[in-house]
C-alpha cells in the first residue's frame, strides 16, 4: 500500500506554469455532495453557476438529469430540494451509494454550492475535478446546539467525501472518536472503498480539525482524486 500525496506549491511556481496546468476554479467537470445539516431535509441546496461565455451543461443526481444554460457574466441558479432529489446524506458513519452530484458543461464554468434554512446558511466554492487533491486535512470547529431552555449541547462535526472514480480507497485518521457505535477511534486509521459517485460521511461530537483524509493505492488500483 502506497501513500499518495499532492504537493501544491502555488507560491513558488511561475505564473506561466500555473496557467499551463490550469489550477483554476473554472472547469467543465465537478463533483459535490449534499452533506448532513441540522435541519435535515427541511434544508435546501442551491447551486450558482456562472461563466465568461454562454454555455450549457447538465447536473446528474439521483438517477435524474437537470439541464442548464448559462448566459455570460450572469449567474444561473439551480435548486436541489432534498425531498425530490434523494441525494441528502444523513449517515453518521456510512456510504450513500451513487448519491454524489455530478456537474458537466461544454465550456468552463464556476460553481458555488449553498445550503440554507431559516437563519442558518453555509456555502462553498466547488473545485473542478481536474484540480481535486488526493490528500486533505479537515478544518472544523467545536459546535453547539442551543436548546429552547438556552442550554448548549454538542453539535456534530463531520467529514463528507465523494469519489470521482471507481475503485477508490480512502484512508481516514480522525482526531476525535466518531459519533457512531461502535466508534471510529481517534488516531486509528481505517479505510473505506468507494466507486464513482459514492458518498462517505463520518460525524463526531467533537472537533475533527486535523483529521487526515487521503486516497491510497491498493493492488491493481492507483490513487484517485476525491472531493
Amino acid at each position: 500500500m502506497k501513500k499518495c500525496s499532492l504537493l501544491l506549491l502555488l507560491f513558488f511556481v511561475p505564473i506561466s506554469l500555473l496557467i499551463a496546468q490550469d489550477f483554476s476554479n473554472r472547469g467543465k467537470d465537478f463533483w459535490l455532495a449534499y452533506p448532513a445539516h441540522i435541519d435535515g431535509t427541511n434544508s435546501r441546496m442551491a447551486l450558482y453557476i456562472s461563466a465568461t461565455e454562454n454555455t450549457t451543461g447538465q447536473i446528474e443526481l439521483d438517477g435524474k438529469t437537470i439541464p442548464f444554460t448559462v448566459t455570460a457574466n450572469q449567474a444561473t441558479t439551480i435548486q436541489i430540494p432534498p425531498t425530490f432529489y434523494l441525494v441528502y446524506n444523513a449517515q453518521a458513519d456510512g456510504i450513500n451509494a451513487a448519491k454524489g452530484i455530478h456537474i458537466t458543461s461544454l465550456k468552463p464554468i464556476v460553481v458555488y454550492s449553498h445550503i440554507l434554512n431559516a437563519a442558518r446558511s453555509g456555502s462553498t466554492l466547488v473545485f473542478p475535478t481536474n484540480v481535486l487533491g488526493k490528500e486533505y486535512i479537515a478544518l472544523s470547529f467545536t459546535q453547539y446546539v442551543q436548546n429552547f431552555n438556552n442550554t448548549n449541547q454538542p453539535g456534530r462535526s463531520q467529514i463528507t467525501v465523494v469519489a470521482t472514480e471507481d475503485n477508490t480507497t480512502v484512508e481516514f485518521n480522525l482526531k476525535a472518536n466518531s459519533y457512531s457505535a461502535p466508534a471510529r477511534v481517534a488516531g486509528e486509521a481505517y479505510t473505506i472503498s468507494l466507486n464513482k459517485g459514492d458518498v462517505y460521511q463520518v460525524q463526531s461530537l467533537y472537533d475533527l480539525t486535523g483529521s487526515s483524509i487521503r486516497s491510497i493505492s491498493t493492488t491493481g488500483s492507483t490513487c484517485k482524486p476525491i472531493a
